[in-house]
C-alpha cells in the first residue's frame, strides 16, 4: 500500500470516531496534528523544484511578449504594405 492510501485510511479512521474528545486522548490529537504538520511541511518542500518563482519566470515572459509583439508588428506592416500596393 502506498503512502497516499495510508494517508487516506489514517484521515477515514480519524473521521469515523466519535466527536468526542477524551481529555486523555486531546494529547494524541494533537500529536496527531503536529505529525500532519511535519508532513504538510515535507511535501511543500519537496514541491518547490516543481515550480518557478515570479523573478526567474519575468525574463521568460518578456523574451515572450517580445516575440509576440514582433510578430504582430510584421502582420500590421504586411496588411499596411498590401492596401498601398493594391492601389496601384
Amino acid at each position: 500500500m502506498d503512502q497516499s492510501e495510508n494517508r487516506k485510511e489514517h484521515y477515514q479512521e480519524r473521521f469515523d470516531r466519535d466527536e468526542r474528545l477524551i481529555p486523555g486522548e486531546l494529547s494524541t490529537t494533537l500529536a496527531a496534528l503536529k505529525t500532519d504538520v511535519e508532513w504538510i511541511k515535507e511535501k511543500l518542500k519537496s514541491m518547490d523544484s516543481l515550480f518557478v518563482t515570479q523573478a526567474e519566470f519575468v525574463p521568460v515572459r518578456m523574451i515572450a511578449f517580445g516575440l509576440v509583439g514582433i510578430l504582430l508588428a510584421s502582420v500590421v506592416v504586411a496588411l499596411f504594405t498590401l492596401l498601398l500596393n493594391h492601389g496601384r
